[in-house]
Protein backbone atom coordinates (compact mmCIF):
# COMPACT_ATOMS: atom_id res chain seq x y z
CA UNK A 1 0.00 0.00 0.00
CA UNK A 2 2.85 2.79 1.17
CA UNK A 3 4.27 2.79 -2.35
CA UNK A 4 0.89 3.66 -4.14
CA UNK A 5 0.03 6.21 -1.36
CA UNK A 6 3.62 7.75 -2.29
CA UNK A 7 3.39 7.46 -5.49
CA UNK A 8 -0.04 9.40 -5.41
CA UNK A 9 1.51 11.42 -2.77
CA UNK A 10 4.30 12.64 -5.52
CA UNK A 11 1.63 12.79 -8.19
CA UNK A 12 -0.58 15.60 -6.53
CA UNK A 13 2.60 17.20 -5.36
CA UNK A 14 3.79 17.49 -9.28
CA UNK A 15 0.11 18.60 -10.24
CA UNK A 16 0.37 21.60 -7.87
CA UNK A 17 3.59 22.41 -8.76
CA UNK A 18 2.31 22.50 -12.39
CA UNK A 19 -0.75 24.61 -11.24
CA UNK A 20 0.89 26.87 -9.48
CA UNK A 21 3.41 27.21 -12.57
CA UNK A 22 0.39 27.85 -14.85
CA UNK A 23 -0.92 30.39 -12.06
CA UNK A 24 2.38 32.28 -12.12
CA UNK A 25 2.43 32.35 -16.52
CA UNK A 26 -1.34 32.94 -16.37
CA UNK A 27 -0.68 36.22 -14.08
CA UNK A 28 2.36 37.44 -16.13
CA UNK A 29 0.54 37.13 -19.37
CA UNK A 30 -2.46 38.31 -18.28
CA UNK A 31 -0.52 41.59 -16.04
CA UNK A 32 -0.17 43.53 -19.52
CA UNK A 33 -4.08 43.17 -19.87
CA UNK A 34 -5.12 44.22 -16.44
CA UNK A 35 -2.21 46.76 -16.60
CA UNK A 36 -3.80 48.17 -19.73
CA UNK A 37 -7.03 48.33 -18.13
CA UNK A 38 -5.86 49.97 -15.11
CA UNK A 39 -4.09 52.59 -17.53
CA UNK A 40 -7.43 53.24 -19.33
CA UNK A 41 -9.31 53.72 -16.03
CA UNK A 42 -6.67 56.39 -15.25
CA UNK A 43 -6.86 58.21 -18.80
CA UNK A 44 -10.55 58.24 -18.65
CA UNK A 45 -10.96 59.48 -15.31
CA UNK A 46 -8.01 62.28 -16.06
CA UNK A 47 -9.75 63.16 -19.27
CA UNK A 48 -13.19 63.98 -17.24
CA UNK A 49 -12.88 64.73 -13.78
CA UNK A 50 -12.78 68.17 -14.32
CA UNK A 51 -15.48 68.20 -17.43
CA UNK A 52 -18.65 66.68 -15.87
CA UNK A 53 -20.61 68.38 -19.46
CA UNK A 54 -18.78 66.41 -21.72
CA UNK A 55 -19.09 63.26 -19.11
CA UNK A 56 -22.53 62.95 -18.96
CA UNK A 57 -22.62 63.13 -23.13
CA UNK A 58 -20.05 60.20 -22.74
CA UNK A 59 -20.79 57.38 -20.07
CA UNK A 60 -24.06 56.63 -18.52
CA UNK A 61 -22.64 54.92 -15.74
CA UNK A 62 -19.05 56.83 -14.94
CA UNK A 63 -18.76 54.95 -11.59
CA UNK A 64 -17.86 51.20 -13.34
CA UNK A 65 -14.47 53.28 -14.59
CA UNK A 66 -13.60 54.81 -11.23
CA UNK A 67 -15.40 58.29 -11.88
CA UNK A 68 -17.60 59.93 -9.05
CA UNK A 69 -20.38 61.08 -11.32
CA UNK A 70 -21.56 63.37 -7.77
CA UNK A 71 -18.27 65.88 -8.63
CA UNK A 72 -19.78 68.64 -10.96
CA UNK A 73 -16.81 70.67 -12.80
CA UNK A 74 -16.13 72.19 -15.76
CA UNK A 75 -12.77 71.96 -17.82
CA UNK A 76 -11.08 75.49 -16.40
CA UNK A 77 -7.98 76.98 -18.10
CA UNK A 78 -5.09 77.12 -15.62
CA UNK A 79 -1.94 79.11 -17.21
CA UNK A 80 0.96 76.33 -15.58
CA UNK A 81 -1.93 73.19 -16.27
CA UNK A 82 -2.28 74.26 -20.00
CA UNK A 83 1.49 74.95 -20.63
CA UNK A 84 2.95 71.58 -18.99
CA UNK A 85 0.18 69.04 -21.10
CA UNK A 86 3.24 68.55 -23.54
CA UNK A 87 5.03 67.49 -20.23
CA UNK A 88 1.81 65.46 -18.99
CA UNK A 89 1.55 63.83 -22.23
CA UNK A 90 4.63 62.26 -22.60
CA UNK A 91 4.42 60.94 -18.91
CA UNK A 92 1.36 59.18 -20.51
CA UNK A 93 3.23 57.88 -22.95
CA UNK A 94 6.41 56.85 -21.02
CA UNK A 95 3.93 54.80 -18.65
CA UNK A 96 1.84 53.14 -21.88
CA UNK A 97 5.49 52.32 -23.04
CA UNK A 98 5.92 49.92 -19.98
CA UNK A 99 2.76 47.68 -20.50
CA UNK A 100 3.72 45.33 -22.98
CA UNK A 101 1.76 44.75 -26.10
CA UNK A 102 3.23 41.70 -26.42
CA UNK A 103 0.89 39.54 -24.75
CA UNK A 104 -2.40 41.85 -24.85
CA UNK A 105 -5.72 40.15 -26.68
CA UNK A 106 -5.75 41.35 -30.62
CA UNK A 107 -8.39 43.91 -30.10
CA UNK A 108 -6.69 44.88 -26.64
CA UNK A 109 -3.87 45.61 -29.02
CA UNK A 110 -5.44 47.41 -31.43
CA UNK A 111 -6.13 49.90 -28.70
CA UNK A 112 -2.85 50.41 -27.74
CA UNK A 113 -1.42 50.74 -30.72
CA UNK A 114 -3.86 53.39 -31.76
CA UNK A 115 -3.61 54.93 -28.51
CA UNK A 116 -0.13 55.46 -28.90
CA UNK A 117 0.00 57.05 -32.17
CA UNK A 118 -2.89 58.95 -30.57
CA UNK A 119 -1.07 60.47 -27.52
CA UNK A 120 1.89 60.84 -30.22
CA UNK A 121 0.29 63.44 -32.35
CA UNK A 122 -1.47 65.19 -29.33
CA UNK A 123 1.58 65.77 -27.40
CA UNK A 124 2.87 67.29 -31.22
CA UNK A 125 0.24 69.49 -30.50
CA UNK A 126 1.53 71.30 -27.53
CA UNK A 127 4.27 72.86 -29.57
CA UNK A 128 1.48 75.20 -30.33
CA UNK A 129 0.26 77.33 -27.22
CA UNK A 130 -2.80 79.59 -28.06
CA UNK A 131 -3.59 78.89 -31.52
CA UNK A 132 -7.20 77.30 -30.19
CA UNK A 133 -10.11 79.62 -30.10
CA UNK A 134 -13.32 78.24 -28.04
CA UNK A 135 -15.08 81.72 -28.23
CA UNK A 136 -14.59 81.55 -32.40
CA UNK A 137 -17.51 83.88 -33.51
CA UNK A 138 -18.77 81.09 -36.18
CA UNK A 139 -18.81 78.07 -33.66
CA UNK A 140 -17.62 79.00 -30.01
CA UNK A 141 -18.22 77.36 -26.51
CA UNK A 142 -20.45 80.57 -25.62
CA UNK A 143 -22.91 79.52 -28.34
CA UNK A 144 -23.04 76.00 -28.46
CA UNK A 145 -23.12 76.10 -25.19
CA UNK A 146 -27.35 76.48 -24.99
CA UNK A 147 -26.79 73.49 -27.62
CA UNK A 148 -25.41 71.27 -25.43
CA UNK A 149 -27.74 71.78 -22.46
CA UNK A 150 -30.82 71.33 -24.72
CA UNK A 151 -29.80 67.93 -25.02
CA UNK A 152 -28.42 67.11 -21.52
CA UNK A 153 -30.86 64.51 -20.65
CA UNK A 154 -33.14 64.29 -17.65
CA UNK A 155 -34.28 61.12 -15.71
CA UNK A 156 -34.44 61.72 -12.45
CA UNK A 157 -33.55 64.39 -9.91
CA UNK A 158 -30.24 63.68 -9.88
CA UNK A 159 -30.00 64.88 -13.41
CA UNK A 160 -32.21 67.87 -12.82
CA UNK A 161 -29.43 68.99 -10.06
CA UNK A 162 -26.44 67.90 -11.92
CA UNK A 163 -27.49 70.31 -14.59
CA UNK A 164 -28.22 73.44 -12.51
CA UNK A 165 -25.07 73.21 -10.70
CA UNK A 166 -22.95 72.84 -13.82
CA UNK A 167 -25.35 76.21 -14.89
CA UNK A 168 -23.79 77.60 -11.43
CA UNK A 169 -19.91 76.73 -12.94
CA UNK A 170 -20.34 78.75 -15.95
CA UNK A 171 -19.57 82.37 -13.58
CA UNK A 172 -16.01 80.69 -12.87
CA UNK A 173 -15.37 78.75 -16.10
CA UNK A 174 -16.43 82.28 -18.48
CA UNK A 175 -13.86 83.80 -16.38
CA UNK A 176 -10.88 80.95 -16.90
CA UNK A 177 -11.90 81.65 -20.67
CA UNK A 178 -11.32 85.38 -20.54
CA UNK A 179 -8.19 84.46 -18.71
CA UNK A 180 -6.64 82.30 -21.70
CA UNK A 181 -7.84 85.12 -24.03
CA UNK A 182 -5.61 87.72 -21.85
CA UNK A 183 -2.93 85.41 -22.40
CA UNK A 184 -3.63 84.78 -26.17
CA UNK A 185 -3.16 88.80 -26.45
CA UNK A 186 -0.34 88.52 -24.63
CA UNK A 187 1.13 86.44 -27.06
CA UNK A 188 0.22 88.53 -30.10
CA UNK A 189 -2.48 85.36 -30.99
CA UNK A 190 -5.63 86.82 -30.25
CA UNK A 191 -8.21 86.95 -32.91
CA UNK A 192 -9.22 89.90 -35.19
CA UNK A 193 -11.17 93.07 -33.95
CA UNK A 194 -13.93 92.40 -36.16
CA UNK A 195 -14.30 88.60 -34.80
CA UNK A 196 -14.17 90.34 -31.54
CA UNK A 197 -17.07 92.50 -31.80
CA UNK A 198 -18.70 89.12 -33.52
CA UNK A 199 -18.24 87.25 -30.31
CA UNK A 200 -19.31 90.08 -27.93
CA UNK A 201 -22.52 90.95 -30.20
CA UNK A 202 -23.11 87.17 -29.06
CA UNK A 203 -22.53 87.37 -26.04
CA UNK A 204 -24.63 90.74 -25.51
CA UNK A 205 -27.66 88.36 -27.28
CA UNK A 206 -26.92 85.29 -24.94
CA UNK A 207 -27.19 87.85 -21.55
CA UNK A 208 -30.41 89.38 -22.92
CA UNK A 209 -34.27 88.06 -22.63
CA UNK A 210 -34.00 86.24 -25.68
CA UNK A 211 -30.70 84.40 -24.53
CA UNK A 212 -32.72 83.74 -21.05
CA UNK A 213 -35.15 82.28 -22.97
CA UNK A 214 -33.36 80.20 -25.37
CA UNK A 215 -32.06 78.80 -22.11
CA UNK A 216 -35.40 78.56 -20.25
CA UNK A 217 -37.38 76.87 -22.98
CA UNK A 218 -35.31 73.87 -23.31
CA UNK A 219 -34.39 73.09 -19.67
CA UNK A 220 -38.38 73.23 -19.18
CA UNK A 221 -39.23 70.90 -22.29
CA UNK A 222 -36.26 68.45 -20.22
CA UNK A 223 -37.55 69.11 -17.02
CA UNK A 224 -41.04 67.77 -18.09
CA UNK A 225 -39.25 64.36 -18.40
CA UNK A 226 -38.74 64.14 -14.43
CA UNK A 227 -41.76 65.94 -13.38
CA UNK A 228 -45.00 66.87 -14.28
CA UNK A 229 -45.86 70.61 -15.33
CA UNK A 230 -48.38 71.01 -12.19
CA UNK A 231 -46.28 69.29 -9.19
CA UNK A 232 -44.34 71.67 -6.39
CA UNK A 233 -41.12 69.83 -7.81
CA UNK A 234 -41.34 71.31 -11.01
CA UNK A 235 -41.99 74.94 -9.92
CA UNK A 236 -39.34 74.55 -7.82
CA UNK A 237 -36.94 73.57 -9.97
CA UNK A 238 -38.00 75.91 -12.52
CA UNK A 239 -37.92 78.93 -10.37
CA UNK A 240 -34.20 77.85 -9.22
CA UNK A 241 -33.34 77.77 -12.88
CA UNK A 242 -34.54 81.17 -13.50
CA UNK A 243 -32.88 82.64 -10.17
CA UNK A 244 -29.37 80.88 -11.45
CA UNK A 245 -29.96 82.54 -15.33
CA UNK A 246 -30.82 85.70 -13.46
CA UNK A 247 -27.75 86.15 -11.24
CA UNK A 248 -24.96 83.80 -12.52
CA UNK A 249 -25.59 82.90 -16.28
CA UNK A 250 -26.64 86.07 -17.82
CA UNK A 251 -23.83 88.57 -15.64
CA UNK A 252 -21.19 85.64 -16.83
CA UNK A 253 -22.14 86.76 -20.41
CA UNK A 254 -22.13 90.18 -19.82
CA UNK A 255 -18.93 89.80 -18.11
CA UNK A 256 -17.23 87.88 -21.11
CA UNK A 257 -18.35 90.00 -23.22
CA UNK A 258 -16.55 93.34 -21.73
CA UNK A 259 -13.48 91.38 -20.97
CA UNK A 260 -13.50 91.00 -24.72
CA UNK A 261 -14.19 94.56 -25.61
CA UNK A 262 -11.24 95.28 -23.50
CA UNK A 263 -8.93 93.46 -25.32
CA UNK A 264 -10.62 94.12 -28.99
CA UNK A 265 -7.88 96.44 -30.00
CA UNK A 266 -5.18 93.45 -29.38
CA UNK A 267 -6.23 91.75 -32.42
CA UNK A 268 -5.56 92.25 -36.02
CA UNK A 269 -7.12 91.80 -39.59
CA UNK A 270 -8.80 88.46 -40.40
CA UNK A 271 -5.79 86.26 -42.00
CA UNK A 272 -4.70 82.77 -42.15
CA UNK A 273 -2.65 80.60 -39.56
CA UNK A 274 0.46 80.94 -41.84
CA UNK A 275 1.06 84.75 -40.88
CA UNK A 276 1.92 83.86 -37.14
CA UNK A 277 5.09 82.34 -35.92
CA UNK A 278 5.10 79.14 -36.86
CA UNK A 279 1.73 79.16 -38.22
CA UNK A 280 1.65 77.04 -41.50
CA UNK A 281 3.58 74.08 -38.99
CA UNK A 282 0.65 74.46 -37.07
CA UNK A 283 -1.54 74.68 -39.92
CA UNK A 284 0.34 71.64 -41.13
CA UNK A 285 -0.31 69.62 -37.79
CA UNK A 286 -4.25 70.74 -37.64
CA UNK A 287 -4.95 69.25 -41.14
CA UNK A 288 -3.03 66.08 -40.45
CA UNK A 289 -4.11 65.33 -37.31
CA UNK A 290 -8.13 66.09 -38.22
CA UNK A 291 -7.69 63.70 -41.59
CA UNK A 292 -5.60 61.38 -40.20
CA UNK A 293 -2.86 61.75 -42.77
CA UNK A 294 0.68 62.26 -43.43
CA UNK A 295 0.35 64.43 -46.78
CA UNK A 296 1.85 68.08 -46.23
CA UNK A 297 -0.29 70.76 -47.73
CA UNK A 298 0.95 70.99 -50.60
CA UNK A 299 0.52 67.49 -51.68
CA UNK A 300 -2.94 68.08 -50.79
CA UNK A 301 -3.69 71.28 -52.46
CA UNK A 302 -2.50 69.29 -55.56
CA UNK A 303 -4.82 66.41 -55.06
CA UNK A 304 -8.22 68.99 -54.26
CA UNK A 305 -7.06 70.76 -57.83
CA UNK A 306 -7.19 67.59 -59.87
CA UNK A 307 -10.36 66.25 -58.39
CA UNK A 308 -12.11 69.89 -59.21
CA UNK A 309 -11.05 69.50 -62.77
CA UNK A 310 -12.00 66.23 -63.13
CA UNK A 311 -15.44 67.05 -61.58
CA UNK A 312 -16.70 70.17 -63.79
CA UNK A 313 -15.53 68.14 -66.82
CA UNK A 314 -17.87 65.25 -65.24
CA UNK A 315 -20.87 68.05 -64.63
CA UNK A 316 -20.23 69.79 -67.87
CA UNK A 317 -20.75 66.17 -69.64
CA UNK A 318 -23.75 65.55 -67.72
CA UNK A 319 -24.97 68.64 -68.51
CA UNK A 320 -24.34 68.32 -72.44
CA UNK A 321 -26.25 65.24 -72.47
CA UNK A 322 -29.39 66.33 -69.98
CA UNK A 323 -30.11 69.73 -70.26
CA UNK A 324 -32.52 69.91 -67.38
CA UNK A 325 -32.77 72.97 -65.46
CA UNK A 326 -34.76 72.27 -62.14
CA UNK A 327 -35.52 69.23 -60.35
CA UNK A 328 -39.12 71.01 -60.29
CA UNK A 329 -39.93 70.01 -63.90
CA UNK A 330 -39.03 66.40 -63.38
CA UNK A 331 -41.29 65.78 -59.87
CA UNK A 332 -44.51 66.05 -58.91
CA UNK A 333 -44.02 69.19 -56.49
CA UNK A 334 -47.60 68.74 -55.16
CA UNK A 335 -46.95 65.33 -53.27
CA UNK A 336 -46.31 65.35 -49.43
CA UNK A 337 -42.94 65.23 -48.33
CA UNK A 338 -42.70 62.33 -46.18
CA UNK A 339 -42.00 62.39 -42.05
CA UNK A 340 -38.07 63.11 -41.43
CA UNK A 341 -37.96 59.25 -39.73
CA UNK A 342 -39.39 57.39 -43.08
CA UNK A 343 -36.71 58.30 -44.84
CA UNK A 344 -34.51 56.22 -43.06
CA UNK A 345 -36.65 53.36 -43.49
CA UNK A 346 -36.52 53.94 -47.60
CA UNK A 347 -32.56 54.80 -46.96
CA UNK A 348 -32.25 51.15 -45.29
CA UNK A 349 -34.04 49.62 -48.11
CA UNK A 350 -32.65 51.22 -50.96
CA UNK A 351 -29.07 50.66 -49.98
CA UNK A 352 -28.92 48.06 -47.22
CA UNK A 353 -27.55 45.56 -49.86
CA UNK A 354 -24.28 47.87 -49.91
CA UNK A 355 -23.52 47.50 -45.78
CA UNK A 356 -23.26 44.74 -43.17
CA UNK A 357 -26.75 44.18 -41.05
CA UNK A 358 -26.69 45.64 -37.91
CA UNK A 359 -25.62 42.73 -35.15
CA UNK A 360 -28.54 44.24 -33.07
CA UNK A 361 -30.78 47.23 -33.13
CA UNK A 362 -31.09 50.07 -31.49
CA UNK A 363 -33.68 52.75 -32.09
CA UNK A 364 -33.86 56.10 -33.57
CA UNK A 365 -35.42 59.16 -33.04
CA UNK A 366 -35.77 61.98 -35.43
CA UNK A 367 -36.43 65.33 -34.28
CA UNK A 368 -36.38 69.06 -35.33
CA UNK A 369 -34.22 71.13 -34.25
CA UNK A 370 -35.75 73.80 -32.12
CA UNK A 371 -36.41 77.66 -34.14
CA UNK A 372 -33.90 79.53 -30.81
CA UNK A 373 -31.44 76.94 -31.29
CA UNK A 374 -31.36 76.87 -35.43
CA UNK A 375 -28.67 79.58 -35.51
CA UNK A 376 -26.28 78.53 -33.68
CA UNK A 377 -26.50 74.76 -34.75
CA UNK A 378 -25.70 72.83 -37.91
CA UNK A 379 -28.66 72.04 -40.33
CA UNK A 380 -28.74 68.50 -38.79
CA UNK A 381 -26.77 66.55 -36.71
CA UNK A 382 -26.40 63.41 -34.71
CA UNK A 383 -25.45 62.97 -30.99
CA UNK A 384 -23.37 59.90 -30.37
CA UNK A 385 -25.43 57.90 -27.53
CA UNK A 386 -23.66 57.34 -24.09
CA UNK A 387 -21.80 54.15 -23.65
CA UNK A 388 -22.20 51.65 -20.68
CA UNK A 389 -20.08 48.23 -20.08
CA UNK A 390 -21.65 45.66 -22.90
CA UNK A 391 -20.45 42.74 -24.63
CA UNK A 392 -21.04 42.29 -28.09
CA UNK A 393 -24.49 43.00 -29.22
CA UNK A 394 -25.45 44.25 -26.15
CA UNK A 395 -26.96 47.95 -27.37
CA UNK A 396 -30.40 47.63 -26.80
CA UNK A 397 -30.16 50.57 -24.44
CA UNK A 398 -28.76 53.04 -26.40
CA UNK A 399 -30.97 55.93 -28.08
CA UNK A 400 -30.28 57.32 -31.12
CA UNK A 401 -31.23 61.05 -32.00
CA UNK A 402 -31.00 62.96 -35.20
CA UNK A 403 -31.86 66.87 -35.30
CA UNK A 404 -33.21 68.49 -38.62
CA UNK A 405 -34.32 70.93 -40.05
CA UNK A 406 -38.05 70.00 -41.07
CA UNK A 407 -37.79 73.17 -43.70
CA UNK A 408 -36.04 71.54 -46.48
CA UNK A 409 -36.73 69.59 -50.04
CA UNK A 410 -36.83 65.79 -50.40
CA UNK A 411 -33.38 65.36 -51.93
CA UNK A 412 -31.79 67.16 -49.44
CA UNK A 413 -34.01 65.65 -45.99
CA UNK A 414 -32.84 62.46 -48.37
CA UNK A 415 -28.95 63.04 -48.51
CA UNK A 416 -28.99 64.94 -44.94
CA UNK A 417 -29.93 61.48 -42.98
CA UNK A 418 -27.92 59.34 -45.15
CA UNK A 419 -25.16 61.45 -43.76
CA UNK A 420 -26.38 61.33 -40.20
CA UNK A 421 -28.34 57.88 -39.88
CA UNK A 422 -28.15 55.28 -42.00
CA UNK A 423 -25.53 54.11 -42.99
CA UNK A 424 -23.74 57.52 -42.02
CA UNK A 425 -22.97 58.27 -38.51
CA UNK A 426 -25.40 56.68 -36.35
CA UNK A 427 -24.69 53.07 -38.39
CA UNK A 428 -21.41 53.54 -38.36
CA UNK A 429 -21.53 53.92 -34.51
CA UNK A 430 -23.80 51.13 -33.52
CA UNK A 431 -22.44 48.93 -35.93
CA UNK A 432 -18.54 49.13 -34.18
CA UNK A 433 -20.11 49.12 -30.78
CA UNK A 434 -22.48 46.36 -31.87
CA UNK A 435 -19.56 44.69 -33.30
CA UNK A 436 -17.11 45.10 -30.23
CA UNK A 437 -19.08 45.96 -27.21
CA UNK A 438 -17.44 48.26 -24.56
CA UNK A 439 -15.05 46.91 -22.23
CA UNK A 440 -12.63 48.28 -19.93
CA UNK A 441 -9.84 47.79 -22.21
CA UNK A 442 -11.58 49.64 -24.96
CA UNK A 443 -13.50 51.88 -24.13
CA UNK A 444 -10.70 54.81 -25.32
CA UNK A 445 -11.58 53.62 -29.06
CA UNK A 446 -14.91 55.57 -28.30
CA UNK A 447 -13.12 58.54 -26.70
CA UNK A 448 -10.29 59.17 -28.90
CA UNK A 449 -11.11 61.66 -31.82
CA UNK A 450 -10.99 60.69 -35.52
CA UNK A 451 -13.01 63.41 -37.51
CA UNK A 452 -11.59 62.11 -40.85
CA UNK A 453 -12.44 58.76 -40.52
CA UNK A 454 -16.19 59.72 -39.15
CA UNK A 455 -16.82 62.91 -40.87
CA UNK A 456 -15.01 60.74 -44.45
CA UNK A 457 -17.25 58.04 -44.12
CA UNK A 458 -20.18 60.40 -43.91
CA UNK A 459 -19.31 62.05 -46.71
CA UNK A 460 -19.15 59.13 -48.47
CA UNK A 461 -21.97 57.71 -47.83
CA UNK A 462 -24.26 61.13 -48.31
CA UNK A 463 -22.65 60.94 -51.91
CA UNK A 464 -23.63 57.53 -52.91
CA UNK A 465 -27.24 58.32 -51.72
CA UNK A 466 -27.90 60.58 -54.09
CA UNK A 467 -27.90 58.42 -57.14
CA UNK A 468 -30.46 56.19 -55.25
CA UNK A 469 -32.98 59.06 -54.17
CA UNK A 470 -34.66 58.40 -57.74
CA UNK A 471 -36.09 55.73 -59.90
CA UNK A 472 -36.08 57.78 -63.46
CA UNK A 473 -33.20 58.04 -65.86
CA UNK A 474 -33.74 61.81 -65.78
CA UNK A 475 -34.62 62.49 -62.21
CA UNK A 476 -31.57 60.10 -61.36
CA UNK A 477 -29.07 62.01 -63.70
CA UNK A 478 -30.29 65.48 -62.29
CA UNK A 479 -29.44 64.33 -58.83
CA UNK A 480 -26.16 63.13 -59.83
CA UNK A 481 -25.33 66.47 -61.41
CA UNK A 482 -26.38 68.09 -57.77
CA UNK A 483 -24.04 65.48 -56.55
CA UNK A 484 -21.45 66.63 -58.51
CA UNK A 485 -22.38 70.30 -57.78
CA UNK A 486 -21.70 69.60 -54.04
CA UNK A 487 -18.77 67.74 -54.37
CA UNK A 488 -17.23 71.00 -56.17
CA UNK A 489 -18.75 73.58 -53.75
CA UNK A 490 -16.99 71.67 -50.79
CA UNK A 491 -13.66 70.54 -52.65
CA UNK A 492 -13.17 74.18 -53.44
CA UNK A 493 -13.51 75.38 -50.19
CA UNK A 494 -11.23 72.74 -49.25
CA UNK A 495 -8.61 74.03 -51.78
CA UNK A 496 -9.69 78.08 -50.62
CA UNK A 497 -8.67 76.75 -46.58
CA UNK A 498 -5.16 75.29 -47.78
CA UNK A 499 -4.73 78.75 -50.07
CA UNK A 500 -5.63 80.85 -47.01
CA UNK A 501 -3.82 79.01 -44.12
CA UNK A 502 -0.80 77.60 -45.84
CA UNK A 503 -0.42 80.27 -48.55
CA UNK A 504 -1.54 83.40 -46.73
CA UNK A 505 -4.51 83.85 -49.88
CA UNK A 506 -6.85 86.93 -49.09
CA UNK A 507 -10.46 87.75 -49.82
CA UNK A 508 -9.53 89.20 -53.37
CA UNK A 509 -7.26 86.24 -53.87
CA UNK A 510 -10.24 83.77 -53.76
CA UNK A 511 -12.84 85.51 -54.90
CA UNK A 512 -12.52 84.44 -58.73
CA UNK A 513 -12.74 80.84 -57.72
CA UNK A 514 -16.01 82.28 -55.38
CA UNK A 515 -17.73 83.39 -58.54
CA UNK A 516 -17.29 80.15 -60.29
CA UNK A 517 -19.70 78.22 -58.44
CA UNK A 518 -21.81 81.50 -58.17
CA UNK A 519 -20.82 83.22 -55.23
CA UNK A 520 -20.37 86.99 -56.03
CA UNK A 521 -22.00 89.30 -53.53
CA UNK A 522 -19.84 90.78 -51.28
CA UNK A 523 -21.49 90.32 -48.24
CA UNK A 524 -21.60 86.65 -48.96
CA UNK A 525 -17.93 86.70 -50.29
CA UNK A 526 -16.91 88.00 -46.73
CA UNK A 527 -18.77 85.29 -44.84
CA UNK A 528 -17.38 82.67 -46.69
CA UNK A 529 -13.97 84.25 -45.92
CA UNK A 530 -14.74 84.59 -42.51
CA UNK A 531 -15.78 81.13 -42.22
CA UNK A 532 -12.67 79.95 -43.76
CA UNK A 533 -10.40 82.25 -41.39
CA UNK A 534 -12.20 81.27 -38.26
CA UNK A 535 -12.56 77.12 -39.02
CA UNK A 536 -9.46 75.87 -40.07
CA UNK A 537 -9.73 72.77 -41.52
CA UNK A 538 -13.18 72.03 -40.99
CA UNK A 539 -13.80 71.01 -44.34
CA UNK A 540 -11.09 69.32 -44.83
CA UNK A 541 -12.18 66.73 -42.57
CA UNK A 542 -15.15 66.02 -44.43
CA UNK A 543 -13.91 65.53 -48.15
CA UNK A 544 -10.11 65.22 -47.60
CA UNK A 545 -11.39 62.49 -45.72
CA UNK A 546 -13.56 61.25 -48.17
CA UNK A 547 -10.93 60.83 -50.71
CA UNK A 548 -8.54 59.35 -48.19
CA UNK A 549 -11.28 57.13 -47.84
CA UNK A 550 -11.50 56.00 -51.46
CA UNK A 551 -7.78 55.72 -51.69
CA UNK A 552 -8.30 53.13 -49.16
CA UNK A 553 -10.80 51.35 -50.93
CA UNK A 554 -8.59 51.56 -54.25
CA UNK A 555 -6.06 49.88 -52.15
CA UNK A 556 -8.30 47.18 -50.99
CA UNK A 557 -9.29 46.60 -54.45
CA UNK A 558 -5.87 46.08 -55.46
CA UNK A 559 -5.37 43.57 -52.95
CA UNK A 560 -7.93 41.54 -53.22
CA UNK A 561 -6.86 41.00 -57.16
CA UNK A 562 -3.40 40.75 -56.29
CA UNK A 563 -4.86 37.50 -54.25
CA UNK A 564 -7.23 36.68 -56.33
CA UNK A 565 -10.22 36.99 -53.90
CA UNK A 566 -13.45 38.60 -54.83
CA UNK A 567 -13.73 42.09 -54.00
CA UNK A 568 -17.39 43.35 -53.36
CA UNK A 569 -18.46 47.45 -51.92
CA UNK A 570 -20.35 45.45 -49.14
CA UNK A 571 -16.51 43.50 -48.36
CA UNK A 572 -14.74 46.64 -48.15
CA UNK A 573 -18.03 48.38 -46.43
CA UNK A 574 -17.34 45.53 -43.52
CA UNK A 575 -13.53 46.11 -43.26
CA UNK A 576 -13.66 50.15 -43.09
CA UNK A 577 -17.01 50.16 -40.32
CA UNK A 578 -15.64 46.79 -37.98
CA UNK A 579 -12.05 48.06 -38.08
CA UNK A 580 -13.44 51.45 -36.25
CA UNK A 581 -12.66 55.03 -35.91
CA UNK A 582 -8.60 55.13 -36.54
CA UNK A 583 -6.00 57.33 -38.78
CA UNK A 584 -5.84 56.88 -42.78
CA UNK A 585 -1.87 56.48 -42.03
CA UNK A 586 -2.65 53.16 -39.92
CA UNK A 587 -5.74 51.52 -42.14
CA UNK A 588 -3.89 51.83 -45.55
CA UNK A 589 -0.81 50.11 -43.86
CA UNK A 590 -3.42 47.10 -42.31
CA UNK A 591 -4.67 46.81 -45.77
CA UNK A 592 -1.14 46.48 -47.33
CA UNK A 593 -0.50 43.67 -44.14
CA UNK A 594 -3.38 41.78 -44.82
Amino acid sequence: MYPKKKLRSSLFLIALTFAFLLSLYLIRNNAPQEQFARFSDSYLQSAYENDSLSLHFTLTDPSAFGIDPAVCSLPCYDRETYLAEGENLQNLRRTLSGISPAHLPANTRETYEILTAYLEKRQEGTNFPYFDEPLSPTSGIHTSLPVLLAEYSMEEEKDVKSYLALLSLIPSYFDSLAAYEADKAAAGMFMASEDASMVISQCDFMASDSGEALFTDCFLQNLKHVYETDSDQYAYYASDHARILHTLVLPAYEKLGDSLLLLKEEGKEQRGLCRYQNGKAYYTYLVQQQIGCDLTTEELAKQLSERLQTLYAELAAYRQKYPIDTLSDLSDTSAKLPAADAYLSTLQKQMAALFPPLPASSPVTVKEIPTALAPYTAPAYYFTPRLSLCRPGEINNINNVIYVNPETDYLTMYTTLAHEGFPGHMFQNVYFLASQGVTRENILRYVMNFPGYSEGWAMYVELLSFDRAYEKEEQKAYAHMLRLSREIQICLLCYLDIRIHAEAASLPDIAPYLAKIGITEPQALADVYTYLINEPGTYLKYYVGYLQLLACKEQYQKKCEKEQIPYSDLAFHTFFLSHGPDSYTRLSSIILSR
